[in-house]
């Protein structure tokens, strides 16, 4: 995934490597009863190498705990394909 950095630069950005996230451009925080603190961060404009008309926007969850405490805690990363609406 290539994140357009509104400086015609294209920088990778790798789910794998928290170094290449650079700033969400969206963040919020709530408090749930049973997750703790929830973490929402959207990064947007990402594209697929080689569609630059394509572009889309990966969303990461995080929660404090769960309440299967069997679980290990991992972000929760969901896509979304198509131009946003939001401002």
């Amino acid at each position: 995934m290539l994140e357009d950095t509104g400086m015609n630069v294209l920088v990778a950005f790798r789910l794998a490597d928290e170094d290449t996230y650079g700033q969400p451009q969206h963040s919020t925080q709530l408090d749930h009863p049973a997750y703790g603190a929830v973490t929402i961060d959207v990064w947007t404009e990402l594209h697929v190498s080689g569609a630059p008309d394509s572009p889309f926007s990966v969303i990461r969850v995080q929660v404090e705990r769960l309440p299967n405490k069997k679980l290990p805690r991992r972000p929760l990363w969901l896509a979304w394909i198509g131009w946003s609406t939001a401002g």
